[in-house]
């Protein structure tokens, strides 16, 4: 487990558990085995194992501490062994927000002994003690490719994703002071498992301890609107000051960058158009019409990166990033005030999941030659 250095504590907690060593991490996990269904952390994998001899069961480790109102959770799945249709026997492997036995939220792979259930999507739920509500999102049957599962919770609503694309989400009321299950395992005696979770991921946004944030969201609603508002007057100021400039030392422009996917879209300067030595601001408008907060699909991670050419090349790591999360980080613009650039630079805006639509990125940008 590695715990995120710049996370504050209780109110951003960041957890992350490679499974990259042979012991289970006992401060993050306790371990439940039923039967001979066992859980060991082994070849950079948690494995669920059941060899078919003589014991079925479910078995899951959980986590030592409940988590909060809004929370992302994501976890890799890969069947080794299991997937095997047509041979009578059950399979099942999922990542849980559990409560209770009248409340949780079950995602992940799925198939019974009699194959009427084969989804290598499957969402389980039960709400107040309803009953299990079932339903297969993906029409593919479980196979042995490592797929990631992931549930995102904002206060009442639940969201699943299954391989960075949006699922389906729904209403649930009273989830709180859930923890964190990794479940697995098998239905008869006889039946074969081995399964793999790996790259566990869980950012948990407020109190982990489950309080009711109801008014501290209201709160943040009210300084949104001055977020925006502040936003909306230095951007009209910045742009009149930009139109204003007429010094030859000086060029300004503005453009859209479109994005339709997750790979990365760039902005470019080059000391060949403004100088061996420039200055560089530039803003982009993230809350524009087809624009971020529009099309881009929920919990989105927008990442901004600068790089530098050195060489003739641009290194593979960049010289500075940083991310907005849709519906979670408040500003809505990206500031790049006076950069100094001795060597051609460029501006990466790139997406960690496929958008609904394309998404339209307005800039404009400002550059002051400082040598020739």
């Amino acid at each position: 487990m590695i715990m995120d250095p710049y996370a504050g504590s209780p109110t951003h907690v960041s957890e992350v558990d490679r499974f990259d060593d042979s012991d289970i991490d006992t401060g993050m996990w306790s371990k439940n085995e039923v039967n001979r269904t066992h859980i060991n952390e082994t070849g950079g994998v948690l494995q669920f194992e059941n060899s078919g001899v003589g014991g079925a069961g479910i078995s899951y480790v959980q986590t030592t501490f409940p988590w909060g109102n809004y929370a992302t959770i994501e976890v890799q799945i890969q069947v080794v062994d299991g997937e095997t249709g047509g041979d009578g026997e059950h399979c099942e492997a999922s990542l849980v927000l559990y409560k209770d036995a009248d409340n949780y939220v079950k995602w992940g792979i799925y198939r019974d002994t009699s194959e009427a259930v084969n989804s290598s999507g499957y969402l389980r739920y039960n709400i107040g003690g309803a009953g299990e509500s079932a339903v297969d999102l993906t029409s593919a049957v479980v196979d042995n490719a490592q797929h990631a599962f992931k549930i995102a919770k904002f206060e009442n609503q639940i969201e699943v994703y299954y391989d960075g694309t949006y699922k389906t989400g729904f209403s649930f009321q009273d989830l709180a002071n859930y923890y964190t299950r990794l479940e697995g395992g098998t239905g008869d005696n006889t039946d074969v498992m081995d399964v793999s979770f790996d790259d566990m991921k869980m950012y948990n946004l407020v109190d982990p301890f489950g309080t009711d944030l109801t008014g501290v969201t209201a709160t943040l609603a009210t300084i949104q609107g001055y977020v925006d508002d502040l936003e909306s007057r230095l951007t009209t100021v910045r742009a009149g000051y930009i139109d204003a400039l007429a010094n030859y030392n000086v060029s300004t422009g503005s453009g859209t960058l479109q994005l339709t996917n997750t790979d990365a879209g760039y902005i470019e300067f080059t000391t060949a158009s403004y100088g061996t030595v420039f200055e560089l601001t530039l803003i982009a408008d993230l809350d524009a019409t087809n624009g971020f907060d529009t099309n881009a699909a929920a919990s989105t991670i927008l990442e901004i990166t600068i790089y530098k050419e050195y060489a003739g090349v641009y290194g593979a790591l960049p010289q500075d990033i940083w991310a907005v999360q849709k519906d979670v980080t408040l500003t809505r613009n990206v500031d790049i005030d006076h950069v100094r650039c001795g060597e051609d630079t460029k501006i990466g805006f790139q997406l960690d999941k496929v958008p609904s639509g394309t998404v339209n990125i307005p800039y404009r940008w400002i550059v002051r030659r400082l040598k020739t």
